[in-house]
């Protein structure tokens, strides 16, 4: 719930033109009666100007900055999205998805294509949702907060999410792959055997 109430907080940014650029565990406040509270804007930019950052312009905190902030690149909303997924993987397992606060040991995990794991305990659709905000390509992210939010709604609700369909959808793919790849090389396997036997005959 903490965290469907922080992707309300995005939207409402966001529809202002607002980008907050730093969603982190540390800028997020829970009041007296368990109210959440997104905070700390200093970094937050219009979201048209956000393309005048400079490509040298690091901002951000390492281990919940999406891949376009660390390369200098033009952020938009997804560029929350990935915060607040690293923000609720935090909730979940008490920790940051890459828990080095190098800015260059982070840079290299992304760039080899690290992946975060949650742990086993995590309900599946919370996981899948947690893991789409996270992806490094913005385009595999949620489009928008209003995107999160709904598919935290669902969750809420009992219902399948949509992060957890897709990447079922995405895993079966790669399985009927290499089922494939795996009947073509059995395949080749016995054809390459009997021009052998050809061939000693």
């Amino acid at each position: 719930r903490w965290a469907r109430d922080l992707a309300d907080a995005l939207v409402h940014a966001h529809s202002r033109g607002v980008l907050h650029r730093d969603v982190k565990p540390g800028n997020v406040f829970v009041t007296a009666d368990w109210k959440v509270l997104l905070l700390d804007f200093g970094l937050a930019r219009p979201a048209d100007a956000s393309r005048l950052t400079g490509t040298n312009d690091i901002l951000g905190t390492p281990g919940y900055m999406a891949p376009e902030q660390i390369y200098g690149r033009p952020c938009d909303e997804r560029t929350d999205v990935y915060g607040l997924g690293g923000t609720l993987f935090a909730m979940l397992e008490g920790r940051s998805p890459y828990p080095s606060f190098n800015l260059l040991l982070h840079r290299d995990e992304l760039g080899r294509g690290a992946r975060p794991r949650l742990t086993d305990s995590t309900p599946a659709g919370l996981a899948a949702i947690a893991l789409t905000c996270l992806e490094g390509a913005a385009e595999a992210r949620y489009p928008s907060a209003e995107a999160l939010r709904d598919d935290l709604d669902r969750f809420l609700r009992g219902d399948q999410t949509r992060a957890e369909k897709s990447r079922s959808a995405a895993r079966s793919r790669r399985l009927a792959a290499a089922g494939a790849l795996g009947l073509a090389v059995v395949v080749a396997g016995a054809l390459l055997a009997r021009w052998i036997r050809r061939e000693e005959v």
